[in-house]
């Protein structure tokens, strides 16, 4: 159970790897910015609106949330602007890409509360997270690596228990196979013959 669970891991890994180095490539002439919004109506006119945001955006990538409680008034007031605000909805828009100078990284979040900041009644919390694209591809290639390193490891031990070399050292034991000539080690054969006696 627990190898397949790290199989999955490493394949999700991997694509996602893969879809994170395509975004990069292409993040420097295209800003991507896939959205999912739920918004949910009461019957006295406000909205609540809850929102999930992934951007690719000239080198970096970016996860944002936002949570609003929009009232009657301010629906009102902003419906004929921005009237798809207000509705739930999954979109993928394209824009020109626009250059950020920022650190590798960083985390930004933010509460308004109702009536503060010249805003009418909303209030809402935003978060987000930045990481360049070049941070965010390292992180997902570490469990494909340490997962691949592994594998080769195993392999050679396996290559080397088989008799033709010592499992410490690697040194060739085809003249000598019951003890290594250059740490010492004895074969494996030989160990299980003196556990017998």
């Amino acid at each position: 159970m627990k190898r397949r669970l790290l199989n999955v891991l490493t394949i999700l890994s991997v694509v996602t790897f893969a879809a994170v180095c395509a975004a990069w490539v292409r993040s420097y002439w295209a800003w991507d910015d896939f959205e999912v919004r739920r918004a949910k109506p009461f019957a006295d006119g406000s909205v609540f609106v809850r929102s999930w945001t992934l951007e690719s955006n000239h080198g970096w990538l970016s996860f944002h949330t936002n949570v609003a409680q929009w009232t009657a008034a301010d629906v009102q007031k902003y419906d004929p602007y921005r009237a798809d605000s207000f509705i739930s909805r999954v979109q993928w828009l394209t824009h020109r890409p626009t250059r950020k100078v920022w650190p590798s990284w960083h985390l930004v979040h933010y509460d308004h509360r109702a009536g503060a900041g010249g805003a009418a009644s909303t209030a809402y919390s935003y978060s987000a997270f930045f990481a360049r694209h070049a941070l965010a591809a390292a992180a997902l290639a570490i469990v494909p690596a340490v997962r691949g390193g592994r594998r080769r490891w195993r392999a050679r031990a396996r290559r080397r228990a088989g008799g033709r070399s010592c499992p410490s050292c690697g040194y060739d034991l085809r003249a000598t196979p019951d003890r290594c000539p250059e740490c010492g080690t004895m074969a494996h054969g030989v160990i299980e013959y003196a556990k017998e006696l």
